[in-house]
């Protein structure tokens, strides 16, 4: 019985640790949160394009992108 005590606590303290590391937790937030708003862009592409162009509009009459096909 305590060997059975003694590797749930090594365990327990394993997955404490685990979840206490944060190496590199950042840098995958920020690639996911990239891809998603690629993603979100690439759904969205005539609406954003609509909408950068309004906003070019209010700066410059003359300035626009390219129609999106």
């Amino acid at each position: 019985m305590k060997q059975f005590y003694k590797q749930y606590l090594m365990r327990q303290s394993a997955v404490k640790d685990f979840l206490q590391a944060e190496d590199g937790f950042g840098t995958v937030e920020m690639v996911i949160m990239l891809f998603v708003l690629i993603g979100l862009v690439i759904i969205f592409r005539n609406q954003t394009v609509e909408f950068i162009n309004a906003y070019f509009a209010k700066m410059d009459p003359n300035l626009s992108l390219p129609a999106v096909k």
